[in-house]
């Protein structure tokens, strides 16, 4: 019994591994992403990478997807917050190699954000893409990772 206990809290810190890690590279690859677009490209400034489908654009929003509540960042910061807490609460139930991933991406992404609304008061995005509202690594880290958490509930379901 003592074997398999221990067996289990070394994947499960096998898991904390993976989450730490993977939620550190989203934060610094967000990060730096963010700083140089700020540092390189003047805001509203654009740069077409492929014609009509990709381009750099340096916006900064001050709400959440799509600009909704907009100029709420108080209100956004504590909801940010909580999110943080509530996943970092469950962390201890992950044992599954696709569950620690997409939890890592959208805490990695959640902080990227956080950063970004605290120190700036605005969250800087960039990349455009022809179809849907300029957006960062934060919150391609957050969409991936909700998508993937939805799949990995889906077929847990069936």
């Amino acid at each position: 019994m003592k074997r398999s206990h221990l067996k289990n809290r070394g994947k499960g810190i096998k898991y904390y591994k993976l989450i730490f890690s993977i939620t550190i590279f989203i934060i610094l690859l967000d990060q730096l992403t963010k700083f140089l677009i700020r540092t390189s490209f003047a805001l509203h400034e654009s740069e077409t990478l492929i014609p009509k489908v990709l381009e750099l654009t340096h916006i900064q929003n001050t709400g959440i997807a799509f600009g909704l509540f907009k100029n709420m960042q108080p209100i956004m910061i504590i909801i940010n917050v909580l999110i943080i807490c509530v996943i970092i609460y469950y962390l201890k139930d992950i044992k599954n190699r696709k569950l620690a991933i997409s939890i890592s991406l959208i805490l990695g992404g959640a902080f990227g954000n956080l950063i970004d609304r605290i120190f700036l008061g605005t969250i800087t995005d960039f990349i455009k893409i022809s179809i849907w509202p300029v957006f960062n690594i934060a919150d391609s880290a957050i969409t991936i990772g909700a998508i993937l958490l939805a799949i990995y509930f889906i077929k847990k379901k069936h």
